[in-house]
């Protein structure tokens, strides 16, 4: 006996069994089909497609063979539905670099343009610089796509914003940089330079005598581990858990959370942000980039079903 299979993504009637070149309805002059069994294929409750199995016996179709029909049939449904997650989670990748790029605080800009004026005339240089920082601070989020960037390209970046707020603070902000120059490592777009951003804003900044940020990257055997250190003000756990979870919707703090999302969606819940915090002490946030992707791209896969 021969074995036929067709696979059509049409909405078709639900799972029959046909037993004759009749019931089948083959048009086709010679037609050897004769009979089939035809399975649904599902995206959720909702036929978008069958799978047909074909014969050319009549009355030929075993219990064995419908229950293959009926096995392919849920594995293929599977796979639709484990392919729509897939896009689901990519879209929603896109959205939240969006967000962050439209959470550029537009105060920035003016205080930054506000400070390179003050310096035109007495320090020109520096002015030149600072809209030099300026320019490809701007430049570089707003064209951000979203496939990875070099480690280094993003550093740059963080200091190009860095460099501003120095002007702006003066010695009520320090930075240190703890960063060996044979790091190998992509990233995903706009990863460090909100949490960068917090730890200056709502870590140093809100202590009257300042502080320092210290930004850090070690290469290990199977990672690359990038810190975020501050001896700002701190927070509580509770604060923590609040900044992370869902429930967070405030506009100049979800840039933490959207970070920690689009790590756990794209490497595993495993690689989502570390924070630890203590009050009037500072907080570290710790990142680790796994070096592995195919691995890691299988538990994610895990992780997003």
């Amino acid at each position: 006996w021969r074995f036929y299979c067709l696979f059509l993504w049409t909405i078709h009637f639900c799972g029959r069994d046909n037993n004759n070149k009749e019931e089948i309805g083959c048009e086709h002059l010679g037609c050897k089909l004769s009979s089939a069994i035809i399975v649904p294929l599902k995206e959720g409750d909702k036929v978008i497609g069958t799978l047909k199995l074909y014969k050319d016996k009549e009355n030929s179709m075993t219990p064995v063979e419908l229950k293959l029909a009926l096995g392919l049939g849920l594995i293929f449904s599977t796979q639709i539905e484990l392919g729509k997650v897939d896009h689901q989670a990519k879209l929603l990748a896109k959205a939240e670099l969006k967000a962050l790029q439209a959470q550029i605080n537009p105060h920035f800009l003016f205080n930054a343009l506000n400070t390179i004026i003050s310096l035109i005339r007495t320090q020109p240089e520096d002015a030149r610089k600072l809209l030099l920082h300026l320019g490809k601070y701007f430049r570089t989020n707003l064209q951000q796509s979203d496939t990875e960037v070099d480690f280094y390209k993003e550093i740059d970046n963080i200091k190009s914003y860095l460099e501003i707020e120095k002007a702006r603070f003066k010695d009520k902000l320090n930075i240190i940089y703890d960063i060996p120059d044979n790091i190998d490592c992509k990233l995903p777009p706009l990863i460090l330079q909100p949490l960068v951003e917090n730890a200056v804003k709502h870590g140093i900044l809100e202590k009257v005598e300042g502080g320092t940020v210290i930004i850090k990257a070690r290469e290990k055997r199977k990672e690359i581990e990038i810190i975020i250190e501050d001896d700002g003000v701190g927070m509580e756990q509770a604060e923590i858990e609040y900044l992370l979870s869902t429930d967070n919707i405030e506009t100049n703090k979800i840039g933490i959370r959207n970070v920690n999302d689009r790590l756990k969606t794209k490497y595993g819940k495993e690689y989502g942000l570390k924070i630890k915090s203590k009050p009037n002490i500072g907080t570290i946030i710790r990142i680790v980039i796994p070096k592995d992707l195919k691995r890691v791209s299988q538990q994610a896969d895990s992780y997003s079903t």
